[in-house]
C-alpha cells in the first residue's frame, strides 16, 4: 500500500507539471488575479477527479468507455461546452472583476475542477498507459495492482494538489511584478479558454 501511495503521488505530481489543459489555465487565472482560495478548491475538485479516474484504470473500468464511445463523446463535448463557458466568464469579466479577489462559494471552485477533469477521458488513457508500463516491472507491479487502486487513487489526489499548490505559489510572486497588467492576463486567458473549447467542439462534431 505505501509503495501505490508513493508511485500514485509521482505519477500525479510529475504528470500535472506538462498540463496545459483548461484546469491549468484557470488555475492561473485565479493565482494572476489574486484568489489563492479558489487556487486551493480548483486544485482540489481537479485532484479529486484525477484520483478517481487512477482508480478506474487500476481497478481495469478502461474497458467501460471502450465498449460504449457514446460515453466517452458525451464526456468530451459537454467538457468542452464548459470550457467555452468558463472562457466567455473570464474573457468578458469587467476589469475590476477579474482583477479583485473571487468572492464566490468554495464549493463552486472545487466542483468547477472535478467536473472540467471527470469530464476528460483521457486522464483515464493517461493513467491507464501508466499501470500498464509499471505492470512491466515486477517490483512497481503491486502498486497499480487492483487491491491497491484506492492507496493509488490518494497519491495521485495528492500529488495534483501538490503540484497545483506549488504552482500557485510561484505565480503569486509574478503577480506582484506584473502589476496592472495582471487584468489583461486574467482576460487573455479567458480566451485561450474559449479556443480550446471550441477546439474540442470541432473535434466532436468532424
Amino acid at each position: 500500500m505505501a509503495l501505490a501511495l508513493v508511485v500514485g503521488f509521482l505519477l500525479g505530481y510529475l504528470g500535472s507539471i506538462p498540463a496545459a489543459g483548461p484546469l491549468a489555465v484557470l488555475l492561473v487565472a485565479a493565482a494572476l488575479a489574486g484568489q489563492p482560495r479558489r487556487v486551493l478548491m480548483l486544485a482540489l475538485g481537479g485532484a479529486l477527479a484525477e484520483g478517481l479516474w487512477a482508480l478506474a484504470a487500476a481497478r481495469g473500468l478502461g474497458w467501460v468507455i471502450e465498449a460504449h464511445p457514446a460515453i466517452d463523446r458525451a464526456l468530451r463535448t459537454g467538457g468542452a461546452a464548459l470550457v467555452v463557458a468558463m472562457g466567455l466568464a473570464l474573457a468578458l469579466a469587467p476589469r475590476r472583476a477579474a482583477e479583485a479577489p473571487s468572492s464566490g462559494r468554495a464549493t463552486s471552485a472545487l466542483l468547477t475542477g472535478f467536473v472540467l477533469v471527470a469530464l476528460n477521458p483521457s486522464f483515464l488513457a493517461s493513467w491507464i498507459a501508466s499501470c500498464a508500463v509499471l505492470r512491466a516491472y515486477p517490483a512497481l507491479a503491486p502498486a497499480v495492482a487492483p487491491a491497491h487502486a484506492a492507496a493509488l487513487a490518494v497519491g495521485a489526489a495528492a500529488g495534483v494538489v501538490s503540484w497545483f499548490a506549488t504552482l500557485g505559489r510561484l505565480l503569486a510572486r509574478y503577480r506582484e511584478r506584473l502589476g496592472a497588467w495582471h487584468g489583461r492576463l486574467v482576460r487573455g486567458l479567458g480566451w485561450v479558454l474559449v479556443a480550446l473549447g471550441l477546439a474540442g467542439l470541432l473535434q466532436r462534431l468532424t
